[in-house]
């Protein structure tokens, strides 16, 4: 993580973030489906309610997770199809309606009340906080053994983070008939993940479909960015206990059916 925020900072100062725009887009398909693949591993034990799985590999969970089919959790499928149909419904006849919210709160509040025994944010990964973090800085002490590993991780990182920003920032920045700024946007992304880093979150990027939704909507600076995160604070610290009881199988839904 350090690495990654150190290569984005040095591609923005050395101005090179035009440069990003000629990395060839099979390159950049081939590692989002790398990824995408790995999550999308993380997540089949999840929608299934499987237990006792620990592998670290793509290939390896994949096997692990056929080996512990038995070991499947009913009202935890039956959930997540439950869901999956709601979405098909509203995506259907209510096409404008935040399915995502609905599936959320109709799925919390069905496995709350009828005390489903299923994987909750609180069963996994204990009770959410009500306040940030204290900040601390990075840890760039590593064993020299590893630095091949964490070179190789922070190239590949960078790589993503650099395109999808840019990409982001020239799609919003052409539907606000704005003049792209790619060199600024790789520093900014290094000083977002730095303070990401210091809360203990995890590498973040500018994304398409919420810059395309901030510009649709009529979003003009950098504020709505603001309130975006605002937002998110203000859930988090008043709405934390309802977040606790959310299902599991909501949220990998959602990545194991791409809806």
């Amino acid at each position: 993580f350090p690495v990654t925020i150190c290569f984005l900072l040095i591609l923005g100062f050395l101005r090179l973030g035009s440069l990003v725009k000629y990395v060839s887009t099979s390159v950049i398909t081939g590692c989002t489906c790398g990824i995408a693949l790995l999550i999308f591993s993380l997540q089949v034990p999840v929608f299934f309610g499987l237990k006792g799985i620990s592998s670290s590999t793509f290939a390896d969970r994949i096997i692990s997770s056929y080996d512990h089919l038995a070991s499947f959790n009913g009202w935890t499928i039956l959930l997540g199809t439950l869901s999956l149909g709601i979405i098909v419904f509203l995506k259907t006849k209510l096409p404008k309606a935040p399915w995502g919210l609905v599936v959320i709160f109709l799925g919390t509040l069905i496995a709350f009340l009828a005390d489903l025994p299923i994987a909750t944010i609180k069963s996994t990964f204990g009770a959410m906080q009500t306040h940030l973090p204290h900040p601390v800085l990075p840890n760039f002490s590593v064993p020299l053994s590893l630095l091949p590993e964490i070179f190789s991780n922070a190239v590949v990182f960078t790589l993503l983070i650099s395109v999808e920003s840019i990409i982001s920032s020239l799609i919003g920045d052409g539907l606000l008939e704005k003049r792209p700024r790619a060199n600024c946007e790789l520093v900014a992304q290094g000083i977002a993940n730095l303070a990401v880093a210091c809360f203990g979150g995890l590498p973040e990027s500018g994304t398409i479909p919420r810059t395309v939704t901030n510009a649709k909507v009529g979003a003009q600076t950098p504020l709505s960015g603001m309130i975006h995160a605002l937002t998110i604070l203000c859930i988090l610290s008043f709405f934390s206990q309802f977040l606790d009881h959310i299902p599991l199988v909501c949220f990998a839904r959602f990545i194991v059916t791409g809806k």
